[in-house]
């Protein structure tokens, strides 16, 4: 393509012929203000002819096999939506872009049901569209100008000290997360990196993030290159802590034009969604809000380093993530129905990137290896050993010394529930593993390891106990090898081994005096917080013989937790009440 689709039809000053039917053509195109009016006052079998600046243009959308679009025409006050639904006129979306003068003839008033507007102006056989049209009044001899209205304003860079200052907030919802409104904004770049097609993801910039996941995919893909023109897109700060801070969003009503085509060929195949959008569908049948979605897309590429091809399949990456996401995050609340036809016609403008969470605490994906390393690297960091002696460690032997550094222990949550420490980078969001358990077939040690592709990890299982009023005990059920797990609440145990020779107190500084040393990193946590992905065999039986599911299985777990809470407050509450009390002066 080297230009646009030019127009084929005779030009404005042969004028158009009107049907027996009645209709109107170029001499009698009338303002967006006067057509307006006619919306309220429908007449069989008139037809009208409007010029306007095109303000907004919707993608197409196919809806129980009808394909049509919309678009917006404006002046200085008013606003006219249109409804292309014929087949011979889809091609207008390709022609019409905002700030564009056009005119628009034979349009009808018809109801849209659906949409609590009602009535809008629809295309017929007969209408033309005319870009970059210069309306000449009847009787008029000179040649009015174009419609003398500024361009929309355009962005074309985002400055991340202010954004913060500029988005508004909307509260706290019921469940702590903070809650923001999107601004609208128009927008022009180049696309500088695709993170993923089949997602709808992308770059702009080396620094703004796209997403296109709430809009049809469109035909050409696009490509690192690309010049682009957003108008009517959302800016959200901050959605998803894995992502760039700014994000651009396109709803129904955003519209994307490529200005400028890349020279450099299409992307790789990509790994981290398939191409067929596994996602956006997903998206499309359970609404769910822009910070989920970004966050499903970014375990979707965490997923497919870590377990593909030795646990799972590529097809069943994406559709795991969205399963992980739902139980993740299952407090929030549900979104409704996407109403499809208000998003596009309405306003003020409402839709699903409309409002939008904050929440920098959200899980953090972490691979086993990526686990196992930090941890190992931190061991002997993130310690004096002065302070592995006991108080008063100054007068201890020399003995007394090094049997004391002989053996450490350190122990860290996945949930920081307590601050993390000085040069802790691994906890800065709470910690997430997605696994398989397994017993290894190597080695002599019959310990039960948490498996994916880049490692593994000894683990310690404990169990409630129901005898001991909800106290743990070591235990383990051989039917839970095998199974892909979510493991969401655990401890990470780092043991230290030192063999040292220190004179005294004053030498630990001096690392010439340790012969050897070296740590062991295991895993302690509930089996009763685990969440089954994909049971085995052994456990799809045994679940069976108890009449439970893994989905009970998860919920029970979570119940246990519940009760376990109460109970601690109920103790709190008796200390609290066995206080006593002072004595008034």
């Amino acid at each position: 393509m080297i230009g646009p689709p030019a127009f084929l039809c005779p030009g404005p000053e042969q004028g158009l012929a009107v049907g027996p039917e009645g209709g109107a053509g170029l001499s009698r195109a009338v303002a967006v203000r006067e057509a307006a009016g006619l919306l309220d006052n429908r007449t069989r079998g008139q037809r009208v002819s409007v010029f306007g600046l095109v303000g907004s243009v919707c993608p197409q959308l196919v809806v129980a096999g009808t394909a049509f679009f919309c678009f917006w025409l404006k002046d200085d006050s008013h606003s006219l939506r249109v409804l292309v639904k014929d087949r011979s006129r889809l091609w207008w979306t390709q022609c019409v872009y905002v700030g564009q003068s056009v005119c628009v003839t034979a349009l009808r008033v018809c109801v849209l049901r659906g949409w609590r507007g009602n009535n809008i102006l629809c295309v017929t056989e007969q209408s033309e569209l005319h870009t970059n049209f210069t309306h000449t009044p009847v009787g008029d001899t000179h040649t009015d100008t174009p419609l003398d209205t500024p361009p929309p304003l355009m962005m074309s860079h985002v400055d991340d000290e202010d954004c913060e200052e500029a988005e508004p907030e909307r509260g706290v919802n019921e469940l702590g997360v903070r809650m923001k409104k999107s601004r609208v904004i128009s927008y022009q770049g180049t696309v500088t990196k695709v993170v993923s097609e089949g997602a709808g993801l992308y770059v702009i910039d080396r620094k703004v993030g796209l997403c296109l996941a709430y809009q049809p995919t469109l035909r050409r893909k696009l490509r690192a290159g690309d010049s682009v023109e957003l108008h009517h897109v959302h800016f959200l700060y901050r959605p998803c802590p894995d992502f760039p801070p700014s994000m651009l969003c396109t709803c129904l009503r955003s519209s994307l034009r490529v200005t400028a085509f890349s020279r450099v060929g299409g992307s790789s195949p990509d790994s981290s969604c398939p191409g067929d959008g596994a996602l956006p569908r997903l998206l499309l049948e359970k609404n769910m809000g822009v910070s989920e979605y970004l966050w499903t897309c970014h375990l979707s590429s965490q997923l497919t380093h870590s377990l593909v091809p030795s646990v799972l399949k590529q097809q069943c990456v994406c559709v795991l993530s969205w399963k992980l996401m739902e139980f993740v995050m299952r407090r929030r609340r549900r979104r409704g129905r996407r109403e499809i036809y208000s998003e596009m016609l309405d306003e003020p403008h409402t839709c699903p990137l409309t409002q939008y969470s904050v929440d920098p605490a959200v899980h953090q994906y972490i691979s086993i290896s990526e686990l196992s390393q930090s941890l190992q690297s931190e061991c002997w960091s993130s310690v004096s050993l002065s302070s592995l002696l006991p108080p008063g460690g100054s007068g201890l032997t020399r003995s007394q010394i090094n049997t004391a550094l002989a053996w450490s222990c350190r122990t860290l949550t996945s949930d920081l529930q307590e601050r993390p420490q000085t040069g802790d980078r691994l906890r800065r969001r709470p910690l997430l593993l997605v696994g398989v358990l397994e017993l290894p077939s190597l080695t002599s040690e019959q310990t039960l390891q948490l498996r994916d592709t880049t490692g593994a990890v000894a683990c310690v299982a404990t169990e409630t106990s129901e005898e001991e009023e909800g106290g743990q005990r070591a235990a383990f059920n051989t039917a839970w090898i095998g199974c892909l797990v979510c493991v969401q609440q655990f401890t990470m145990v780092t043991e230290r081994f030192l063999q040292s020779d220190f004179p005294s107190y004053q030498h630990l500084d001096q690392d010439k005096y340790i012969t050897h040393k070296h740590c062991r990193v295991y895993l302690q946590f509930s089996l009763n917080h685990l969440h089954i992905l994909s049971p085995s065999v052994a456990m799809v039986t045994h679940l069976g013989q108890r009449g439970r599911s893994p989905a009970m299985m998860s919920q029970r777990g979570n119940r246990q937790q519940k009760k376990k809470r109460r109970r601690e407050l109920r103790l709190q509450r008796g200390r609290e009440e066995e206080r006593p009390t002072p004595p008034l002066p």
